[in-house]
């Protein structure tokens, strides 16, 4: 509803999700079952503690259960790798510590999954209270919320919802003008370009899709696009891509970690790291990186020679665009 997206944009925030956990496990070591989510972005900071960020979907039963899931999958790998027994999940829409001990402490399992389950499909509880219900692992809930700002923040969104209607009847007059407006004003080629752009806007992962075509439109409108660095460095990001091939890269990482481990000058912890990096999953990107990225470091003080790795080479200028 156009309505929702209106409060979405007056209330942004008021209400994220910042999940914590006080503990030290590798972050590349961390892992999900894809089925439940997705890992978008690892980062190793100077810090020996780790925090994991969830981003939620609220009022959405099969996201607080993944939420839920992922909690119960990602405890243990926290108590396995860390000296901190108990770590805790930051709450939204709380304030301080709390527990569910009345049913947690109930003894089966699988009644506890059912009523909990049941309770987040009511709303009366959210992914990671389930997950603290049901999971065999200890950990604390604790409500990240400053009472007084939360409800000052609940009251403004109140009044504003109490105008949904008249919000709602404004935006869509305002919309249908705008319609009427496009069709006098546009010609044909115009109205695809704009179409091309919703459709970018509406998923986000078609933009090297709408890129050529935005190209061939600055060309013809003779728009000088050194103006739009951003713009530019998508384009170069998008050729380098192109030229890359996966397994071509993950052939010359191997050949480059064979000459690194035979070198006379590695050192025992250096081939161990590298060993560590090359047990995880490299078809995940993040994980991908940071491998190549160490065996490019470890081949830059042991003098080990890129000119014949093609592929590494792309894949170095690839991340530094990213960067």
């Amino acid at each position: 509803m156009k309505f929702l997206r209106i409060i979405a944009m007056l209330v942004a925030c008021v209400f994220t999700v910042t999940t914590v956990s006080n503990s030290a496990p590798s972050v590349y070591n961390i892992k999900i079952d894809e089925k439940y989510g997705k890992v978008q972005k690892r980062f190793k900071g100077t810090s020996e503690k780790t925090v994991i960020h969830i981003q939620d979907a609220h009022a959405s039963f099969d996201a607080q259960k993944n939420i839920a899931n992922i909690i119960c999958e990602l405890i243990p790998q926290i108590k396995n790798s860390s000296t901190i027994s108990d770590p805790f999940i930051g709450i939204e829409g709380a304030v301080g510590e709390y527990e569910l001990s009345e049913l947690q402490s109930f003894p089966d399992k699988e009644s506890r999954k059912l009523v909990s389950s049941d309770l987040v499909h009511q709303g009366k509880l959210i992914g990671s209270e389930m997950a603290n219900v049901i999971s065999d692992d200890k950990f604390y809930l604790y409500g990240l919320e400053d009472f007084e700002l939360f409800k000052r923040d609940y009251q403004l969104f109140h009044s504003v919802m109490l105008k949904e209607t008249e919000l709602e009847d404004a935006v869509q007059a305002f919309e249908d003008e705008l319609a009427l407006l496009k069709e006098v004003l546009l010609d044909e080629k115009l109205k695809e370009f704009l179409a091309d752009f919703k459709a970018y806007q509406d998923d986000n992962s078609l933009i090297f899709n709408f890129l050529p075509r935005l190209f061939d439109e600055a060309k013809n409108s003779e728009t000088d696009l050194l103006e739009f660095t951003a713009i530019v460095q998508f384009k170069e990001l998008h050729l380098l891509e192109s030229k890359l091939e996966k397994n071509m890269l993950l052939n010359e990482l191997s050949v480059l970690s064979d000459q690194i481990f035979s070198h006379a000058g590695a050192s025992a912890s250096l081939k161990e790291k590298i060993m560590e990096f090359a047990k995880n999953d490299l078809t995940d990107g993040l994980v991908l990186k940071a491998y190549a990225s160490n065996l490019v470091y470890a081949a830059s003080i042991l003098n080990v020679s890129l000119t014949s790795f093609s592929q590494v080479n792309l894949y170095r200028q690839y991340w530094n665009k990213q960067d």
